[in-house]
């Protein structure tokens, strides 16, 4: 778990709690803050995998009650009025046969008491793999690729977006694009990890290190 100081934007662990950071100062976010339970490492990347292509939907549970109660002791779920996780196109859910954001989304919601809402927002067209894309092609990638559904549920609400991985933040951005455009009064976002930039050591520290891809 993340513990310590962090970036008040993006939730990079920092030693100087400061509005941004070498993480996050290059990023044009369109969500108001971020916070995750831990740096992408090699055994959460094992966990998520096994969430997302090996059925292992008890990781789901466990990490996100995990989440939540990060959430809660940091005071970040003072500012939500319901959890929204980050939807799959249709095709890539009957593949897999569950959403692992919605998993993760309802277990915060055990331990945080905030409901969660389902099909408020929805995907588009099913976009490629971030995988291997740089941040401007990841913003491309996902542009206008999420709708408001109902926008009724969404005017005035302050919305938590749940995923499982956040890289550049492009694809929660474009999330946040479409709410805050149907109403939204604030958009923010949880999940289990993020590679963040150098989280572990900082740059000055280990030079040529960099995130890794996922």
């Amino acid at each position: 778990m993340i513990e310590g100081p962090v970036c008040d934007r993006c939730g990079c662990p920092s030693r100087i709690v400061s509005p941004v950071c070498e993480n996050c100062r290059d990023k044009a976010f369109r969500f108001a803050r971020m916070r995750c339970l831990a740096p992408f490492g090699p055994e959460i990347q094992d966990l998520v995998h096994g969430l997302k292509y090996q059925g292992r939907v008890s990781v789901a549970r466990d990490l996100g009650r995990r989440l939540g109660y990060s959430l809660f002791c940091c005071g970040f779920a003072a500012r939500v009025d319901l959890l929204h996780p980050v939807p799959l196109h249709g095709a890539r859910r009957r593949e897999r046969g569950y959403n692992q954001s919605t998993l993760i989304a309802r277990a915060v919601s055990e331990t945080l008491h905030i409901p969660v809402r389902t099909g408020l927002l929805s995907r588009t067209r099913q976009t490629v793999t971030q995988t291997g894309l740089d941040l401007a092609a990841r913003a491309e990638n996902v542009k206008d690729a999420f709708r408001v559904r109902k926008v009724a549920g969404v005017s005035g609400m302050r919305i938590l977006l749940v995923d499982d991985v956040i890289t550049t933040g492009a694809t929660c951005s474009a999330c946040a694009d479409a709410l805050l455009a149907a109403g939204a009064r604030e958009v923010s976002v949880a999940a289990l990890a993020s590679p963040y930039f150098d989280a572990q050591s900082g740059p000055q520290d280990q030079p040529g290190k960099t995130a890794p891809k996922y």
